[in-house]
């Protein structure tokens, strides 16, 4: 495993800086996901790190040895480092020994050795009996077994993941979650995991370093980024987070505070002392609730937020109902929820049981600065 430092990574391509001043450290043996949309510079990075692609400007090490910076690139076989592709990058003419050995007998490791290392992978990867088998007579779920237990005889101390479930439906996703979690208390490697799948980022990392536009926004645990975005771009882009604008009226103990929102009053979280006057504050879905239809042709306000129904999508297991407050008809926000619904039209009273106040003057820094490690640690 391997301690990996990124600092002021910058990587110009036509013009364009892909990836722009982006630092990160990863601790030894964790799995930490970059998640972000497409082109957001995440491949790039992971690219950088292989040794595939050279820096700009900035620094990359593995614990302390300095793999890359400007005038000096450890080339990609000397890094130990492995990396399973979205398209499985399998020999299609070995089967499935030779294609999990074939790093190995590159490296001139012994027979013995290999063919021990090979069992000992296909057996953590799910794949025992599988030695013998080609590669063309496997799933796809089954191919991406191959590749990690590949990396898995390799005995890294980097693994790098890009976009490994891309290619796979939901049922083998799931399933090929478990396989990873499996793979990495096996392997004790690092492991750096590109997506744009916030899903799968949830579920495998420890941390989640969120890009846009070749930057770092926010790095911090999954559940933080839910619960506290520190800008407007990741507050949209992790949970389908509602930006609403808010009037913060008092404190309302710490961390806390009263705030009138679409003419209701409320208290939301904050991350401290709020000025009074407007921000911003995030809603998710599954926060915002009908608590019943509204009384008289203007509703009181009394019970919640006065809005309409513009429209109802079933999704199987809950139903995607999309409102639109008196106070402000322009605006739609969505809510779950897996009761009964009123007709589209219908004057209702929507409750909010949680949001989160983004810090004052993000709202307006969020298309144009990053924010640092620092910064979203606190």
């Amino acid at each position: 495993m391997a301690h990996v430092s990124l600092r002021g990574l910058t990587r110009i391509a036509g013009g364009k800086r892909i990836v722009d001043d982006f630092s990160l450290e990863v601790p030894h043996g964790a799995c930490q996901a970059l998640l972000g949309p497409s082109g957001c510079g995440k491949t790039t990075i992971l690219r950088l790190l292989a040794g595939f692609e050279t820096l700009d400007a900035g620094e990359i090490r593995f614990d302390d040895d300095i793999v890359a910076r400007p005038g000096r690139q450890l080339e990609p076989e000397e890094r130990r480092v492995g990396m399973v592709f979205q398209s499985y990058a399998l020999w299609p003419h070995l089967d499935v020994a030779g294609n999990v050995d074939y790093a190995l007998r590159v490296r001139k490791v012994a027979r013995a050795e290999r063919a021990a290392r090979v069992a000992e992978a296909l057996e953590i990867v799910g794949l025992p009996g599988f030695a013998e088998r080609k590669v063309q007579s496997l799933s796809g779920g089954q191919r991406q077994r191959v590749a990690l237990a590949r990396c898995l005889a390799m005995r890294p101390r980097l693994v790098l993941l890009d976009e490994p479930l891309a290619n796979l439906d939901a049922h083998l996703r799931e399933t090929m979650i478990d396989a990873f979690r499996t793979f990495h208390a096996a392997s004790g490697a690092t492991m750096i995991y590109v997506t744009h799948d916030q899903a799968e980022a949830m579920a495998l990392a420890d941390r989640i370093a969120v890009m846009d536009s070749g930057r770092l926004r926010q790095v911090d645990s999954p559940v933080r980024l839910y619960d506290a975005p520190a800008d407007a771009m990741v507050a949209r882009f992790i949970g389908q987070g509602q930006l609403v604008p808010v009037d913060i009226i008092a404190p309302a103990g710490e961390g806390r505070a009263r705030v009138r929102v679409f003419g209701h009053e409320m208290v939301l979280r904050c991350s401290g002392p709020m000025r009074r006057g407007q921000a911003t504050a995030c809603l998710r879905p599954d926060a915002i609730a009908i608590a019943s239809p509204a009384e008289g042709a203007q509703g009181s306000l009394a019970g919640g937020i006065a809005a309409h129904i513009r429209d109802v999508r079933f999704e199987g297991a809950s139903r995607q109902v999309r409102i639109a407050p008196e106070a402000a008809p322009q605006t739609l926000l969505t809510l779950r929820t897996r009761e009964p619904v009123p007709a589209a039209g219908t004057l209702v009273k929507v409750t909010v049981d949680d949001g989160w106040i983004l810090p004052q003057g993000a709202e307006q820094e969020a298309e144009t600065a990053p924010v640092s490690q620092a910064q979203a640690a606190e």
